[in-house]
């Protein structure tokens, strides 16, 4: 239809411009209410994802504090933990600690405790993380201050039982063993609260567990069985093998206890 016959039929019959001008109306007003509705929708969207992206935001940044906080923590335990072992004519100490997590449970120390003797600590808390960790400076910090009392391996740990399961209010525990070195003598006198029993490798490869009898682990009981042993071990310490510091034989040819 060319623009003048359009012209020309309005002229004729009027009300076909009203009813074109209303039906263009309606269009227009359901373009405009569907243009609305989706715009309120992407709106919507906008909002949610914006909300979305502040909250993994904090989230992100909650994350990023909390490995700050952890990596002190790790520091802090290694701090710990003693930077150099003892070096003596006879005997050799040697330690290593690679945690599950940044922070874990796991300790150990080798410190003089009086004249020729030699305290020997390794533990481990139940679990791993932050509570695990904090548990394990609370019960090395007790060892620590019980064995400086000169009390014999199985009073320091009936002590440290005794003071843990005080202060506990939690279902922590942690198995244990001390001993005390005796080098003038050779005899390692040891209390073992649940802790691995120690093994002695010895020169030639062979690995031989030092006799042991049942322990329970601290934290848990106020009375405990621990497994309290004495064991000299010059009939492991080879005279060939004896070496000064100054002229050390490789780690192959020397005895050496584990725990």
């Amino acid at each position: 239809m060319s623009r003048e016959t359009f012209l020309g039929l309005t002229k004729k019959h009027p009300e076909l411009s009203g009813s074109m001008v209303r039906v263009l109306s309606q269009r227009l007003d359901a373009t405009n209410t569907q243009t609305f509705h989706e715009l309120t929708k992407k709106n919507k969207e906008l909002q949610t994802a914006y909300d979305e992206l502040k909250a993994a935001q904090v989230q992100l940044i909650e994350k990023e504090r909390l490995e700050r906080e952890l990596q002190v923590a790790a520091d802090i335990q290694l701090s710990i933990l003693p930077d150099e072992l003892p070096v003596l004519e006879k005997f050799d100490f040697g330690a290593r600690i690679l945690p599950a997590r940044q922070v874990g449970g796991d300790f150990y120390d080798v410190f003089y405790v009086g004249d020729g003797l030699i305290g020997v600590l390794i533990g481990d808390v139940a679990d791993k993380g932050v509570p695990s960790a904090l548990f394990m400076a609370r019960a090395h910090a007790l060892v620590m201050a019980e064995a400086d009392t000169g009390l014999s391996a199985g009073e320091v740990m009936q002590l440290v039982n005794r003071h843990i399961t005080r202060l506990q209010k939690s279902t922590q525990f942690v198995t244990v063993l001390y001993g005390i070195l005796n080098v003038k003598t050779n005899e390692f006198n040891y209390a073992r609260a649940g802790h691995e029993p120690p093994l002695v490798l010895q020169p030639d490869g062979n690995v031989e567990r030092i006799p042991h009898r049942p322990g329970m682990a601290l934290g848990l009981w106020e009375y405990i069985l621990l497994d309290v042993h004495a064991s000299n071990l010059s009939a492991w310490l080879d005279p060939a093998f004896v070496y000064r510091r100054h002229d050390r034989l490789p780690r192959s040819q020397i005895g050496t206890l584990r725990l």
